[in-house]
């Protein structure tokens, strides 16, 4: 029997909480979109230095901010932010 690794695709369901606000959440959406499009270089920490500055509280399905340490920045970058810069 397999099992699923992850939430919804996604390392944890921490990741997929910010990929879920980023991507539905019209001002989200606009501003990684503007972030990407002003964007010089894309890495890993300039990603995390946004969604902390964009939602320095979590994510409305977040218990406490500190949840931002199980986010996968990594995978958010490749996978959510390159795909908007390929736009």
């Amino acid at each position: 029997m397999a099992t699923e690794i992850g939430y919804n695709g996604w390392t944890n369901y921490e990741t997929w909480s910010v990929v879920l606000w980023l991507g539905n959440d019209e001002g989200y959406y606009r501003a990684a979109v503007e972030f990407v499009q002003g964007c010089d270089e894309l890495t890993e920490r300039a990603v995390q230095e946004f969604v902390l500055d964009l939602m320095p509280e979590g994510t409305p399905d977040f218990d406490h901010r500190a949840d931002f340490l199980m986010v996968n920045w990594s995978e958010l970058m490749t996978d959510f932010f390159t795909e908007l810069a390929e736009g």
